[in-house]
C-alpha cells in the first residue's frame, strides 16, 4: 500500500494521466479543500494540485485493515486522506480528501440546541447487506453519544487510532480529544449534523463510508469514514469532513409544501445531488444535468421570473452551448416558467403530458393566479409554447463526457403524463411527483390510480436507481422508490379491505390517517383521507 501511496504522489504531482490510470480506484473520489469532489474520469482529464506536494514536510500516519487500508498527511492546518484497497490487480486509490482546519476556534457550533432526529434515531440510508446494517446502527450509536456527551459509551464506537478532521474545527482531533471535549461540555448542545445520502464499499470486516451531510447553519459538508470490526463491534477509526464552499448555507431540503407554495420564489443557490446532477431546491426543487456538451434543466419554477433564475444558474454551471428543458408534469410550477428561458432552449416533452397541457393547462394556471397576489403576477400574460421535441415513451439525451438522461413515461401516477429523468453514469433518478421523501401520494382530479402509481414504481425497480431528487420533498437514496411502494400499497389495501367491509371512504380516511402514525411515525404527515376516497373511487 506504501508504495502505492507514493507512487499516487509523485503521479499526481506531475500530472502524469498514464500513471493515475494504473492507480485509480474505479470508484475513485477526489475532494479538494473547497468541497469539489471529482471522479476519476475528471482527475485523468485535468489533474488538480496537491495540496502536500512534498511528503517529507508532513506528519505521516498509515493504517492497515486487511483489504483497506489509508495514509494520513498533516501539515499545518492542511490534512489530506488517502484511502486505499486491495484488488486482485494491487492496490488502488478509493479516495482522495483534503481538509483546511479553521485558523481559530468556530464562531458557532453547527446544529446548537437542535434535537437529533437524523442520523441519531433514523438514516435515509438503505443497507446493502449485514454489515452495512451494522455500521449503520454503531453510526447512529456514536452520533446519539456525541450529541449527550456520553464519552463512556462514544470510546465503546471508536478505536483508539481515531482522528477527526475538520473544515468547521481549528483542532485535530485524536480519541482522547474528543471525550475531554465531551466531559468539560466545551462541545455543549451540539447536534450531528443530518444525512442526506452515503455510499458504503464493503471487505469483510472493514467499511468505506462517504456521505453528504447540511448542518442547520453554514455549508454542507462532504464525510469520509472508515469502520472496523473488532471482538464483534464496528468502530469508526476516523472521520475527514471537507465543507462544500460551493454549497448552500440553507438547510438540504426544501420547506414543507404549504409553506413553499407561500414562498415560490427560486434563489440561485444549488445543492449538489450527484457528480453531473445540481438542484436548487424550492417550489419545485429544479434539476440541472450538465455535461461536456450540453444541459439538460428538469422543471422550471412557477413563471417566467422563476424560470430566468433557473436558466441564469444553468448558464453558470454549463460546460458547453446547447440548453435543453423538459418537465416532470404539466402543473404551472414545473412548467410555467418557461418563457423566462433563452431562445434556442430546446423544449422536450412526453406525447402524454402535453395532451393535458393543451387539455387542462390554461385552467390550472387560473386556478394558480387565484391563489394569491404574488402568484398572480408571477403568473401574469403567461403563454406557452409547443415542445421542439415530442417522444412516446423515452427519449435519450446525450449531454458529452459520458453523461445521458434518459426522459421516460412508464404510466400515469399523480399525473396522466408524468415524467422521470434517469441520469447515468450517476444513477440518479428526477423523479417528480412519483416518489417522494415520506410525503403522502397525491393523485390529481384527471390524474392516475394508486394501481397504475405502483406499477410505475414497479418499472423503477429495475433501474437500480442510487440517488433521488423528488420535486417537492428531500433527496434521498434509491430506497425511496421501495417506500414509496409500500406506503402506497399498505393504504391501497387496508382501504380495499374496509371498503369491502363497509366503511365509508371518510371514515376509513380518518382511521387509516391514524394507523399509519404508528408504522410511518418519521413521516411529517400520514394524513390519507384524500388517497382513501381515490381509492374508493378506482374501486368502483
Amino acid at each position: 500500500m506504501l508504495q502505492a501511496d507514493r507512487a499516487f504522489v509523485r503521479a499526481a504531482a506531475r500530472a502524469d494521466k498514464a500513471a493515475l490510470e494504473k492507480l485509480l480506484d474505479s470508484d475513485f473520489t477526489w475532494t479538494d479543500s473547497d468541497g469539489k469532489t471529482l471522479t476519476k474520469a475528471d482527475v485523468l482529464r485535468d489533474p488538480p494540485k496537491l495540496a502536500i506536494v512534498n511528503q517529507s514536510e508532513a506528519q505521516l500516519k498509515q493504517y492497515a485493515y486487511g483489504e483497506l487500508g489509508d495514509v494520513q498527511a498533516n501539515l499545518g492546518r492542511t490534512h489530506v486522506l488517502r484511502v486505499w484497497a486491495k484488488r486482485p490487480a494491487g492496490w488502488t486509490a478509493m479516495v482522495y480528501q483534503e481538509v483546511l482546519s479553521l485558523d481559530a476556534p468556530p464562531s458557532f457550533a453547527p446544529g446548537a440546541g437542535n434535537d437529533c432526529e437524523n442520523p441519531c434515531k433514523t438514516v435515509p440510508y438503505q443497507p446493502k447487506n449485514e454489515a452495512e446494517r451494522q455500521v449503520v446502527t454503531a453510526y447512529s450509536k456514536l452520533e446519539t453519544a456525541a450529541m449527550a456527551h456520553n464519552s463512556a459509551v462514544f470510546s465503546t464506537l471508536v478505536a483508539d487510532e481515531f482522528v477527526a478532521a475538520s473544515s468547521n474545527s481549528n483542532k485535530l482531533y485524536d480519541k482522547r480529544g474528543r471525550m475531554e471535549d465531551f466531559d468539560h461540555s466545551k462541545m455543549a448542545g451540539v447536534a450531528p449534523t443530518p444525512l442526506l445520502a452515503a455510499r458504503m464499499f464493503d471487505f469483510g470486516d472493514v467499511v468505506l463510508m462517504t456521505s453528504e451531510h447540511q448542518p442547520d447553519r453554514g455549508k454542507p459538508l462532504h464525510v469520509t469514514r472508515v469502520w472496523v470490526k473488532r471482538d464483534g463491534s464496528w468502530m469508526e477509526t476516523l472521520s475527514y469532513q471537507t465543507s462544500v464552499a460551493a454549497g448552500p448555507a440553507t438547510p438540504q431540503g426544501p420547506l414543507p409544501l404549504a409553506t413553499q407554495m407561500r414562498q415560490p420564489l427560486l434563489t440561485e443557490d444549488t445543492v449538489k445531488i450527484s457528480e453531473h446532477v445540481w438542484a436548487i431546491l424550492g417550489f419545485p426543487n429544479i434539476a440541472i444535468i450538465v455535461g461536456d456538451r450540453a444541459t439538460l434543466v428538469v422543471d422550471t419554477g412557477l413563471g417566467p421570473r422563476n424560470g430566468a433564475t433557473v436558466a441564469r444558474v444553468a448558464a453558470r454551471l454549463s460546460k458547453g452551448p446547447k440548453l435543453f428543458l423538459t418537465t416532470t408534469h404539466f402543473h404551472p410550477e414545473h412548467a410555467g416558467g418557461e418563457p423566462g428561458f433563452p431562445a434556442g432552449t430546446i423544449l422536450i416533452r412526453n406525447t402524454v403530458q402535453q395532451q393535458e397541457m393543451e387539455q387542462h393547462g390554461l385552467e390550472i394556471v387560473e386556478r394558480f393566479r387565484n391563489m394569491s397576489a404574488q402568484n398572480a403576477e408571477l403568473l401574469k400574460d403567461l403563454h406557452l409554447r409547443t415542445p421542439d421535441i415530442l417522444f412516446q415513451d423515452q427519449a435519450k439525451l446525450d449531454l458529452g463526457g459520458g453523461v445521458t438522461a434518459r426522459l421516460l413515461w412508464l404510466g400515469a401516477g399523480h399525473t396522466k403524463g408524468d415524467e422521470l429523468t434517469f441520469v447515468e453514469p450517476d444513477r440518479t433518478l428526477v423523479s417528480g411527483d412519483i416518489v417522494q421523501n415520506k410525503v403522502v401520494p397525491g393523485i390529481a382530479a384527471d390524474g392516475g390510480t394508486s394501481s397504475s402509481w405502483i406499477a410505475v414504481l414497479d418499472k423503477l425497480a429495475a433501474l437500480n436507481v442510487r440517488y433521488v431528487l423528488p420535486d417537492h420533498s428531500p433527496a434521498g437514496d434509491g430506497s425511496l422508490i421501495a417506500s414509496e411502494r409500500s406506503f402506497l400499497s399498505d393504504v391501497q389495501a387496508r382501504a380495499l379491505a374496509l371498503q369491502r367491509q363497509g366503511t365509508s371512504a371518510e371514515d376509513a380516511g380518518r382511521e387509516l390517517s391514524l394507523e399509519l402514525k404508528n408504522k410511518y411515525a418519521d413521516w411529517p404527515s400520514t394524513n390519507v383521507t384524500g388517497l382513501v376516497q381515490r381509492i374508493y373511487a378506482e374501486a368502483h
